[in-house]
Formats: C-alpha cells, sequence, structure tokens
C-alpha cells in the first residue's frame, strides 16, 4: 500500500516519503539473521552490499558476563538458526551509575550498556555488533550494529567517531548539524547510498539458509520517453517534465520482495488562485486527461 502516514512494519516505523530534505537513497532491509544450510551456528556475518554502500554486522547467539579470573568475560554464544536483527540485539539499552538509570544516546533500546563493575556480571552482550568494534571488555562502548533507525542518535560513520566527542567539541554546534544533517533519512547512515551511485544490483549475505541473495535493481533515474515515472507539472502557463529518481529500497528477505519508491522533487513561484496541477506518467501508458476545472484553486 501507499503510505500516507506513518506505519509501524515488524517494529519499525516507516514515513511516508515525501520528505524533500534528504540526502541519499535509504536501504531498508528485513529479515533474519539464518544460519546456513538450517545448521545451528554460534556466529555468522551479515553483509548488504549496494552501489558503495558495503554493511557488515556480526551476529552471535545469546551470550552473559561471566566472572573470570582477571575480571569479566563473555560466556560462549549460545547455537541458533534465526536471530533477529531488530534494534533491541544491538549494543545499547540502560546502565546503572550512582543508582541511577543512564540511558544510551544512540540505542536506548538496545542491550550490553555498561557503567559499573558491579552490574555486569550476568548482563546480557549484543548479539550485533560491528566487525571493527567487537566487544572484549565490558568497559567498551562501541556504536551500535543497528540496521533500522530508533529514538536515538545516528550519526554519520564519516564523521566523529563518538557521541562525547562531538560533546566535547569546541564547535557548539557540531552535534545538532551531526544529528540534522541525517533527521530526513529513514535509513541509518552506513546504509544510506549515495545519489547517482545506486548500481544495478543489491547483494544480501547471511539471511538465507541457502546462500547469498542477490536482486537486480532498476535504474535509479527514469528516462523521458523511454523507462519509469515522469511527472508532468502544469503552473499557470508554465508547463515541465521532472523524471522521478529512486529514494528508498525495502527488501523483504523472506519473501524475496523489492520495493523502489521514486521521488521528484520540483519548485514553483506561489501564486494566489493559480490553477496548478501534476500528472504522474509512464512510458505507454495512456494518459488521463485533466478535468474541466470547476473554479481555480
Amino acid at each position: 500500500p501507499a503510505l500516507g502516514e506513518p506505519a509501524l512494519f515488524e517494529g519499525v516505523t516507516l514515513l511516508p516519503d515525501l520528505e524533500f530534505r534528504k540526502k541519499g537513497i535509504d536501504l531498508l532491509v528485513f529479515g533474519d539473521a539464518v544460519a546456513p544450510r538450517g545448521w545451528a551456528s554460534r556466529h555468522l556475518t551479515l553483509r548488504i552490499r549496494c552501489g558503495p554502500v558495503d554493511k557488515r554486522v556480526e551476529v552471535f547467539g545469546d551470550r552473559n558476563w561471566l566472572k573470570g579470573v582477571g575480571g569479566s568475560i563473555p560466556s560462549e554464544a549460545d547455537p541458533f538458526e534465526t536471530m533477529p536483527i531488530t534494534n533491541d540485539r544491538a549494543f545499547g539499552g540502560s546502565a546503572i551509575l550512582a543508582g541511577e538509570e543512564v540511558i544510551h544516546p544512540f540505542n536506548p533500546d538496545g542491550r550490553g550498556y555498561c557503567m559499573s563493575k558491579e552490574e555486569v556480571e550476568g548482563k546480557s552482550l549484543p548479539n550485533l555488533e560491528r566487525p571493527e568494534e567487537l566487544i572484549t571488555d565490558w568497559k567498551q562502548t562501541p556504536g551500535p550494529a543497528c540496521l533500522y533507525k530508533g529514538n536515538g542518535l545516528f550519526l554519520d560513520a564519516s564523521g566523529p567517531e563518538s557521541f562525547e566527542e562531538l560533546s566535547l567539541s569546541s564547535d557548539s554546534m557540531a552535534l545538532p548539524h551531526a544529528i540534522f544533517d541525517q533527521a530526513f533519512n529513514q535509513a541509518v547512515p552506513d546504509l544510506v547510498c549515495p545519489n547517482g551511485q545506486l548500481g544495478q544490483s543489491l547483494s544480501l549475505s547471511g539471511f538465507d539458509a541457502e546462500g547469498d541473495l542477490v536482486f537486480p535493481l532498476p535504474p535509479e533515474q527514469a528516462v523521458p520517453n523511454e523507462w519509469g515515472p515522469t511527472v508532468h507539472a502544469s503552473i499557470g502557463d508554465l508547463r515541465s517534465r521532472f523524471p522521478l529518481s529512486a529514494s528508498t529500497i525495502v527488501v523483504l528477505a523472506p519473501q524475496r520482495v523489492v520495493i523502489v519508491t521514486y521521488l521528484a522533487l520540483f519548485r514553483y513561484l506561489f501564486r494566489a488562485e493559480e490553477l496548478r496541477s501534476a500528472e504522474l506518467r509512464w512510458p505507454g501508458a495512456t494518459s488521463v486527461p485533466a478535468p474541466e476545472p470547476e473554479g481555480r484553486r
């Protein structure tokens, strides 16, 4: 269905694709991490590749912190056949400091966040981790390996390394700018494909017991009179045509379904009582004649 208002899908809020300030193409992949050949695994690697996007997530079975000789150590991961890839499985959640609950700034829904050694023993480690920040010590504060935006702050992976670094920055606008720059995308920063670099396929590893899934993608931008949707705008006496470009890609891995939404942006000068219209067309389709105006609008 075409969404006219926010909708909840598998625990993720999907917004109508109407935000003109977003940058790049959002990639939203739904499914579970699935052990190969249906055999239970203790660890596997998820990988999402599309154009320059190459996101990897290390997936572990359930683990807890145990008391060791030199301090707390992770338990051996439990075997699993499927593992949810929702934000509550990534690093984050809440910790206790001086008797007060402290919420993780990036991922409030996660697990594994510790701020004192008294709360460590028996606490769950995250199931999803970034390969470059694997957890070996409870004092670590790695970036959450989230695949979806939640209620926390998601900063560009190419920007400052941590929330603390931004907070201590001499530039008082560093943190607001980093947050605002990504506020209008639905995907986390490392699942946003730059405009003009989409490529011809999207590849998923670790989402299916039989192996990799490879989906062909349609062209990123429509070509007028040849392929894809265009909008024909009429603003008073002005007429123009704008090709639509890919805006969001939603993948339903278990169903082998890819949904691509397209968006066209154009500006016009608003004049009161001027007749305006926008008609969406696809090459080869019969044009719908515009209705006779009953009045100025």
